[in-house]
């Protein structure tokens, strides 16, 4: 091989990796940008589905009532908690969070809510709607709602989704929740006790009212029950698609399927205090506290 040869070689080689070199040098410009610009389309994705900036607002409202007293609340999404305050005097707190692309569309979203108070003697209305909210426009705007009543209140909620808790009150109670959980706990129910979910959980604890009906009923979601050792009480339980446990001496039927399984009967003795409980897709737990 001749020198020139030789040369013309190297000179061959030399381009071919310089040509190499300019490919691996524009593709990883091409993946940079390509990187760069998935960033930023999944930073405004992001922004788009849970909103940057956000627009605070907060409600306070107080009223004087008579016993019993009478709390309705229809809330459309959020947090309530329901407990018991000074007598004679129903107080309800809110603060509220909208999400938008800007400042300027956050504060904007505020107008859409619906957020009021009123009052018919002893009876309070609450209610938090958002109108005409575009459901695609990202981040669900949020409500925190705390409501204190006198100790004698029946109580009555409609709940879109969140969830929603209800604490030392004596009153009946009639609650609805779309999605979400419901908690209730030492409650004195002189009558009913209604509780109708969608796709929530419902816990419930504290002792059963001599003579008064709880009814539980869930689409999709376990209902759990936690009871003085001592309870007496008729139970009516079952589960379409999921277990039904209890956790006391039951005198009466208890069958198990290969998807459900249903249990009724007495324990403790003959009562008139009875338990309702279904759920379509969901256990069912009856514990001992």
């Amino acid at each position: 091989m001749t020198t020139d040869t030789t040369n013309r070689n190297i000179i061959i080689v030399i381009v071919v990796l310089f040509a190499v070199a300019c490919c691996c040098l524009v593709a990883a410009v091409g993946v940079g940008m390509a990187v760069r610009a998935g960033r930023q389309a999944a930073q405004t994705i992001d922004r788009f589905e849970q909103g940057t900036f956000p627009a605070t607002t907060s409600f306070s409202r107080s009223y004087e009532v008579d016993d019993p007293a009478e709390l309705v609340v229809d809330l459309d999404v959020g947090s309530l908690v329901i407990a018991v305050g000074d007598d004679n005097m129903v107080q309800v707190e809110a603060t509220v969070k909208a999400f938008g692309m800007s400042d300027a569309e956050a504060q904007n979203l505020l107008q859409h809510l619906q957020l009021t108070a009123t009052q018919s003697g002893s009876r309070i209305h609450v209610v938090g709607k958002w109108n005409d909210v575009d459901p695609f426009r990202g981040r669900s705007p949020q409500i925190e709602m705390n409501i204190t009543v006198p100790q004698q209140t029946s109580v009555e909620v409609d709940l879109g989704a969140g969830s929603v808790e209800v604490v030392g009150i004596e009153g009946n109670t009639d609650i609805k929740a779309d999605v979400g959980q419901v908690t209730l706990r030492d409650l004195n129910i002189p009558e009913n006790l209604t509780v109708e979910s969608g796709v929530a959980e419902i816990n419930f604890s504290g002792p059963l009212s001599k003579d008064s009906q709880y009814r539980f009923t869930s689409d999709v979601g376990a209902i759990q029950l936690r009871l003085p050792a001592d309870s007496r009480f008729a139970i009516d339980a079952a589960s379409d698609l999921g277990a039904v446990i209890v956790d006391f001496d039951v005198v009466g039927e208890s069958t198990r399927e290969l998807t459900g399984a249903k249990v009724d009967g007495v324990v403790g003795g003959a009562s008139d205090t009875s338990l309702y409980l279904r759920s379509d897709v969901g256990a069912i737990y009856v514990r001992q506290q």
